[in-house]
């Protein structure tokens, strides 16, 4: 029986990121979850989507990571993005409607956080440190809607947070009620 092009589709995404970097990169992490590449592909299926970025993490050996993976959907391949300036793990991420990728809280260096940094490129860009979060949070629920990004939730390293913060992209500042 022939497979599926969603199948194929997922297979080529998960050995490519396997290939490429090995079984400790963070795009490994994207490439052994098969109901979050499922996911992926039917929004790549929606829009015209043209990378994927994956930054950060914790790799097999425990080590927290600030590599930054950069997948091209048009030549199937990933690419060695520019490094976070530190390592980080637990972050929430958003693509702005201005294209530029932000990073909210995580870990860094076993202390939950709560800054912010964003870069325009993966590639080439320099990351750029944002005006920080009034909360501390690790693996934040992160949503954008038109120029406002919506982080919500996740942990401040003592108790689970039931909080939203919402962050401008146009102005590049938190909004208040």
């Amino acid at each position: 029986r022939a497979e599926s092009c969603t199948k194929k589709a997922m297979k080529a995404l998960a050995l490519a990121a396997i290939t490429r970097l090995g079984n400790e990169s963070p795009a490994s992490v994207v490439a052994t979850d098969t109901f979050l590449l499922r996911e992926i592909l039917q929004y790549v299926a929606m829009r015209e989507i043209k990378f994927f970025v994956a930054c950060g993490g914790v790799n097999a050996s425990g080590a927290v990571a600030k590599e930054v993976e950069v997948y091209s959907v048009k030549e199937n391949v990933w690419s060695r993005g520019r490094d976070l300036p530190e390592p980080r793990w637990g972050h929430g991420m958003a693509l702005a409607e201005d294209g530029r990728i932000f990073v909210f809280g995580g870990r860094v260096v076993d202390m939950t956080t709560h800054s912010v940094l964003s870069i325009d490129d993966p590639m080439k860009g320099e990351w750029k440190v944002m005006p920080k979060m009034a909360q501390k949070r690790t693996s934040p629920g992160v949503g954008v809607v038109g120029d406002k990004v919506f982080v919500f939730g996740g942990y401040d390293g003592s108790r689970y947070l039931n909080t939203c913060e919402v962050f401008s992209t146009t102005e590049d500042k938190w909004v208040t009620n």
